[in-house]
């Protein structure tokens, strides 16, 4: 018996040193990744200003689609198999969308809400895309703690040098990194907060599974933005629906 208990002791800490090791090796991995920065992608202007104006399908949409592509290409180069940072690339495009609807109705800048509801998981999406090739030159597969740690550990300095690199203007670079605080600034509503209340109109189209109850009274009772501009509009959605079949 005590033999037994002594051997599951042994394994449970050989486990744990291999785990370990594995993290270590990731991180090694990750930071030289993080190091080099993929050039601003060409174009890049042109698929924002296509999303700003609500994605028509006309003659600019070509050239878009180009730049977007680019951008998409540029930032999951060696990690193309890696489903979380698709799935963040998805919600960028849609909250770059919904937070340009937003802003033309609330009379601020879409171009830059688009900017910033593009890249507002910037941060995270670089250093999951890093990831994912570091895992695989590693050989190992981190638990979801340690994903979201390297996360949070990273992801605000990747996403200030990814900025700097691209030449994102200041006042989008700012609200795609505060987006999330925009509720504690209240009224009247800003670029941030354009972006936080995008995020989560993104969210709904994006994850229809998740109800979001109360969304409209919070937004209102947060920034004054009235009901009316959060009301699911079914075409507007389909027209949503056909940008991230095209450029996600």
């Amino acid at each position: 018996m005590a033999a037994a208990t002594t051997h599951r002791s042994l394994l449970v800490r050989r486990s744990a040193a291999q785990a370990l090791a594995s993290n270590d090796a990731v991180s090694r991995v990750l930071q030289r990744e993080l190091i080099s920065l993929p050039l601003r992608p060409s174009l890049l202007d042109a698929g924002i200003g296509w999303l700003a104006q609500g994605a028509p399908a006309d003659a600019s949409a070509a050239l878009a689609l180009r730049g977007l592509g680019n951008t998409h290409r540029a930032l999951f180069e060696g990690a193309r198999d890696a489903s979380e940072p698709l799935r963040l690339w998805r919600e960028g495009l849609a909250t770059a969308w919904a937070a340009a609807r937003l802003a033309r109705e609330l009379e601020l800048d879409p171009r830059i809400a688009a900017t910033a509801g593009l890249l507002h998981r910037l941060g995270e999406l670089r250093v999951l895309a890093a990831l994912a090739i570091a895992e695989r030159e590693a050989g190992a597969r981190l638990d979801a703690p340690s994903r979201a740690g390297l996360c949070a550990e990273h992801g605000g300095q990747a996403a200030t040098r990814m900025f700097a690199a691209w030449n994102i203007a200041p006042r989008a670079a700012s609200a795609a990194v505060s987006w999330r605080n925009a509720p504690a600034h209240g009224r009247p509503p800003g670029d941030a907060a354009v972006v936080y209340v995008g995020h989560l109109l993104a969210s709904r189209v994006l994850s229809p599974e998740f109800p979001a109850p109360g969304l409209e009274s919070a937004v209102e009772f947060d920034f004054g933005i009235g009901p009316e501009l959060l009301v699911p509009d079914p075409a507007a959605e389909e027209r949503l629906q056909a940008m991230l079949d095209q450029a996600g």
